[in-house]
């Protein structure tokens, strides 16, 4: 029990100090052009620093207090698109690397409708992932995976 208050604690100075993964700043996105293929409208190249637990394959996983290991699709998506952004910027082979591998295991989890489920390993029945968002992302990694083949 005090573990766990612990981590409440951690957590919460993270993000008070803005060291938190999951709450940084995103202004607009550094390769981001309107009307054009290129770059991700929020700057998510702070998102390639994934620090936690990876699958065999280098996939990120979420580790939930009580130890349950999950995938957050919306976490992967991000770091996917931040490595498409730092790819753009400075055309470094291990980015691009890392968006391919990423984008692929995506669009091997996603359903015919492009959405990716959530919510069952949270007790919540079967929700998906599927808006503005979440088209724009599937079309910027399906078409640049088809582009920059």
């Amino acid at each position: 029990m005090i573990r766990t208050y612990w981590l409440y604690i951690k957590r919460g100075f993270k993000l008070i100090i803005s060291q938190d993964y999951y709450h940084q700043p995103q202004g607009v996105g550094k390769a981001f052009y309107p009307k054009e293929l290129k770059g991700y409208f929020n700057d998510l190249t702070g998102k390639t620093n994934w620090k936690g637990e990876v699958d065999l394959e280098g996939i990120p996983v979420n580790v939930f207090m009580d130890g349950r290991k999950v995938y957050f699709m919306t976490t992967i998506i991000q770091k996917a698109l931040g490595h498409y952004d730092t790819w753009l910027l400075t055309k470094s082979k291990k980015d691009y690397e890392e968006f391919i591998k990423l984008s692929y295991w995506l669009l091997e989890k996603q359903n015919n409708e492009c959405g990716w489920e959530v919510g069952s390993f949270l007790g919540r029945g079967s929700i998906l992932i599927f808006s503005y968002a979440s088209r724009r992302s599937y079309f910027i990694i399906s078409k640049s995976l088809v582009k920059y083949k």
